[in-house]
């Protein structure tokens, strides 16, 4: 079983992550030219593109056995938020509860969220899934 505790400093820590996240915005030409152009609940590991990771990395944090990675990505639609967070046992993904805690801190409405996006399930290595929240940005 996981633990997640999310205190002051924890809060601290992901309000700078946040804003570091907003310096490194991955452009709209980047973010189409990497696109997975289906809307499918789960991308596999064999389907994955790892070059934006690389180009534009996204901000890493580590709650006990949570790893949470952030950033922000221009879209067509919009300015997105994207967290993905996964556990370390294989074959398993963040507990519903502790996913809401988790993106309600990053700023996301919710899970799902009420303001446009999506959900889905990344196969980030084999065996190993990740939740995945995009959501656009209020204006």
């Amino acid at each position: 079983m996981s633990v997640l505790v999310i205190d002051q400093k924890t809060q601290e820590i992901i309000r700078a992550m946040i804003e570091k996240a907003r310096m490194n915005i991955v452009p709209l030409p980047d973010s189409i030219k990497h696109a997975k152009v289906d809307d499918s609940p789960e991308l596999k590991y064999e389907d994955r593109n790892d070059e934006i990771i690389r180009k534009y990395p996204p901000q890493k944090l580590v709650l006990d056995s949570y790893q949470i990675y952030f950033n922000f990505e221009e879209q067509p639609i919009g300015l997105l938020r994207h967290i993905s967070v996964s556990i370390k046992k294989k074959g398993k993904t963040p507990h519903p509860i502790a996913m809401e805690m988790i993106a309600k801190e990053f700023g996301f409405s919710g899970v799902p969220p009420t303001r446009p996006g999506r959900i889905w399930f990344e196969e980030f290595k084999p065996g190993h899934h990740a939740v995945n929240v995009a959501e656009l940005e209020p204006t």
